[in-house]
């Protein structure tokens, strides 16, 4: 299968989250945050493209069942992949705003529910690409 396994999509999660939480207080802080940001999108992008239809190599190295179950895990690992991009993007400019002393309550809650609402469609992205990868290595070895 083409690409990373579980837990290094889950190392990337952990490594991004701990690199785009803090405040950027240089310039090079902010651009490595952005960079991560940008390594989630090439991520997703490759996911994207694997099992495409025009591969005419995947096609011919897996049965139409197995394809289909691969072309279903890529389109649920972008899926989660761009979901993980997004949450992480709000996360990095919301955060840093609710924690400013200035920002008044309303604000902050408003923050809190944007923060809450990708990070609830991250995790229901992650969930069923976890389910999607599981169910692939729990199918019999034929």
């Amino acid at each position: 299968m083409d690409g990373l396994p579980e837990q290094n999509y889950l190392n990337v999660e952990k490594q991004t989250m701990t690199i785009v939480g803090p405040k950027a207080t240089t310039s090079w802080q902010a651009t490595h945050q952005f960079n991560v940001l940008k390594n989630i999108k090439s991520l997703r992008k490759e996911a994207k493209s694997n099992f495409s239809e025009d591969e005419s190599d995947a096609v011919n190295d897996y049965t139409p069942e197995d394809l289909a179950y691969l072309k279903n895990y890529a389109r649920k690992l972008a899926a989660y992949l761009q979901a993980f991009h997004d949450w992480a993007a709000v996360y990095m400019e919301d955060d840093y705003i609710y924690n400013d002393l200035t920002t008044s309550a309303s604000d902050k809650q408003e923050l809190e529910d944007e923060m809450n609402q990708f990070q609830s469609d991250f995790n229901t992205k992650k969930q069923a690409w976890l389910n999607e990868y599981n169910s692939i290595l729990s199918l019999p070895d034929n």
